[in-house]
C-alpha cells in the first residue's frame, strides 16, 4: 500500500501511524465506515506514551459505577470520528435510517490486535457484605419488659437482622421489636420447645448511624427468666421481598452436638442469618459448625450466626457446635437476598482501538 499520505501525516501531526490491515465494517453506521476507509488509505495514528515508543490511541471510553442505587455513566470521545459516530448511533435510535451492507469487502486479516468491543449489556452483581453485630442484651434478673442497646449501621442498601430468645417458665412472648423507633417484622412463627424459644426480626433500610435497637416482652419473668436479644446488619440486600426464605428447628431433651436450622432458599447469592439457643448453656461450648460464623459472644445461651459468604439455593443450613449435654434447643433463621443484578444497555458502538460495528 502506498506510504506517502501515511508519512506526510505523521511528519505533520509528530505522531507516527499504525497500518490498518483489517477494517472491520459497520452495517448500520455511516460515519462509523467513511473513518475506517480513511484509515485504510491514510493508517490510524497513534498516541504518544511516557515511555518510548508509541502506543495505539484509544477513541472512545466508557466508564459505569454504581452508588446508592444509582448508575452513572461517563463518556469521554479522544477523537472526532469517535464523538461523530457515537452522534449517529443516537441520532439512529430515534429514526429509522437505512443500515449498510459492506461483506463485499475483503481486506487482509490485521497484524495488531484490535482491541475488546464492549458487549450490547453489561450486568452488575451485588455482593452482600457483613456490617457489624452489636453488644447485645442478655438478661436474667426478670424485672423488665422492655430492653434497648445502641447499634450503627454502616453502608448502603442495609438489612437489619434481630434474633430474639428466651428461657423461661412464664408464657411470654417478644411482642415487638422496633429501630429508631420505627417497628421491625417478626419473621415466620416462633420455635417453641418447653421454655426455649427462638425469632427473627427483620428490618430493609434501617435507618444509617447509631440508633437505638429496642424489645418488649409482654410480661416479667419466672423460673430461668433468661433473655436475649441481638442486633446484625448487612450491606448490599434487595430492598424488597425479604426475607429470600426462612426456617426453624426444635429439639426436646436432645444430646446432638451439632445442631443445625434449615431453610430453602430460592435466590441466588444469598446469605443465612440466624440464632440457637438452649436450656443448657450448651449452644457455643463446640466451634461453629460447617458453613456457619459466630457473631459475637453467647447471650444468656443465645449464639448468633450467619453464612459468612453466599450459599447455594436449595436446602441450606447454618449449624452450631455442642458438647452433647441433654437440652431443649430452638434455633431461628432467614436468607437474605443481595441487591438485584443491574443491565445496563451500552451503545454498540466502541472497541479500545476503534468504534466498533
Amino acid at each position: 500500500m502506498n506510504t506517502i499520505f501515511p508519512t506526510i501525516l505523521a511528519i505533520l501531526t509528530q505522531h507516527r501511524r499504525h497500518k490498518v490491515e483489517n477494517i472491520q465494517w459497520s452495517q448500520k453506521l455511516f460515519t462509523y465506515n467513511i473513518f475506517r476507509l480513511w484509515e485504510l488509505i491514510f493508517w490510524r495514528r497513534c498516541g504518544k506514551s511516557n515511555r518510548e515508543g508509541d502506543t495505539i490511541r484509544a477513541e472512545a471510553f466508557t466508564h459505569f459505577s454504581y452508588n446508592a442505587g444509582e448508575i452513572t455513566i461517563i463518556r469521554r470521545f479522544y477523537t472526532w470520528e469517535a464523538l461523530i459516530a457515537y452522534t449517529e448511533e443516537v441520532i439512529r435510535k430515534f429514526f429509522t435510517l437505512p443500515k449498510f451492507n459492506f461483506r463485499f469487502v475483503r481486506v487482509p486479516q490485521l497484524i495488531t490486535p484490535r482491541g475488546t468491543q464492549f458487549p450490547l449489556d453489561e450486568i452488575f452483581s451485588f455482593a452482600i457484605a457483613f456490617d457489624v453485630s452489636d453488644a447485645g442484651v442478655g438478661d436474667n434478673a426478670g424485672l423488665a419488659t422492655v430492653f434497648s442497646v445502641s447499634h450503627t449501621t454502616t453502608g448502603s442498601d442495609m438489612i437489619l437482622i434481630t434474633p430474639c430468645a428466651k428461657n423461661e417458665t412464664s408464657a411470654r412472648t417478644f411482642t415487638g421489636v422496633t429501630y429508631a423507633a420505627v417497628a421491625m417484622t417478626k419473621i415466620g412463627t416462633t420455635a417453641t420447645q418447653d421454655n426455649v424459644s427462638s425469632d427473627t426480626f427483620l428490618k430493609m433500610a434501617p435507618t444509617t448511624g447509631a440508633n437505638t435497637l429496642e424489645a418488649t416482652i409482654s410480661g416479667l419473668a419466672t423460673g430461668p427468666k433468661q433473655i436475649a436479644f441481638v442486633g446484625m446488619s448487612y450491606s448490599g440486600t434487595a430492598q424488597t421481598g425479604q426475607p429470600d426464605s426462612s426456617g426453624t428447628n426444635a429439639l426436646n431433651a436432645s444430646t446432638v452436638t451439632n445442631f443445625s436450622v434449615s431453610t430453602t432458599v430460592v435466590a441466588s447469592n444469598c446469605w443465612l442469618s440466624g440464632s440457637g439457643t438452649e436450656d443448657q448453656g450448651d449452644i457455643a461450648v463446640g466451634a461453629a459448625g460447617a458453613g456457619t460464623t459466630y457473631r459475637g459472644t453467647e447471650l444468656m445461651n443465645m449464639q448468633h450466626a450467619d453464612s459468612n459468604g453466599t450459599v447455594a439455593t436449595g436446602a441450606q443450613t447454618l449449624n452450631w457446635g455442642r458438647a452433647g449435654t441433654a437440652a431443649d434447643i430452638t434455633g431461628a433463621i432467614v436468607s437474605i437476598a443481595p441487591v438485584a443484578d443491574v443491565v445496563v444497555s451500552r451503545p454498540k458502538a466502541f472497541t479500545l482501538l476503534g468504534i466498533g460495528q
